[in-house]
């Protein structure tokens, strides 16, 4: 903390208590992330509306008593966790009646702690339940590894063998192969790599 506050201009408002909409509450060992606030306000704005009864709201219907049935439900991380990176995935073959998708769900985790999850039909149809099962193998193995190779790259930050600067969008090399730029620019940012 306070080599952060020798390079920026902080004030310590004390523990956190409510970020980015996630409430966070503490327990011995570890912290709990909730929506609470969120849930009970979408709750509130339901509620406001005329009662629903047409057949098409019936599945909203559903999703409100289930956000009102899980309002305190969250995320507890354990703050003396071990640091194995594992995942499990599922899917579940065929489940949209209209397209035939299969849905892969996976959840990875850094010790006792979730940390990525998702949800979410497959990108195309697959011809077999062993096709779906390893699309969602794949999806899980992506995130496994992106998570590792991030940790990879905080440490090697925290050493000093990365160093990680701004660099203004007029400046950065890279935007010729990410943006569409005006001419002279474009010569200016390929003249850099042909030189």
């Amino acid at each position: 903390m306070q080599k952060l506050e020798s390079e920026f201009a902080m004030k310590d408002l004390g523990p956190l208590s409510y970020f980015l909409g996630i409430e966070v509450k503490y327990f011995p060992g570890g912290i709990h992330l909730t929506q609470s606030k969120y849930a009970s306000d979408m709750l509130k704005r339901v509620n406001m509306a005329e009662n629903p009864n047409s057949v098409h709201l019936q599945a909203v219907k559903r999703m409100v008593r289930y956000v009102k049935g899980t309002i305190d439900h969250g995320l507890r991380i354990i703050s003396h966790s071990s640091f194995r990176l594992y995942g499990f995935s599922d899917v579940d073959w065929a489940g949209c009646t209209i397209t035939r998708r299969s849905t892969t769900g996976y959840s990875v985790y850094l010790g006792a702690n979730c940390v990525s999850w998702s949800s979410r039909k497959q990108n195309t149809v697959a011809r077999s339940s062993a096709e779906a099962e390893y699309r969602a193998l794949a999806a899980t193995a992506a995130e496994i590894t992106w998570i590792y190779i991030l940790q990879d790259i905080e440490e090697k930050v925290a050493r000093g063998q990365l160093v990680t600067q701004f660099v203004r969008s007029k400046d950065q090399l890279a935007n010729m192969h990410t943006k569409a730029l005006g001419k002279d620019l474009f010569k200016f940012f390929r003249e850099s790599y042909v030189s």
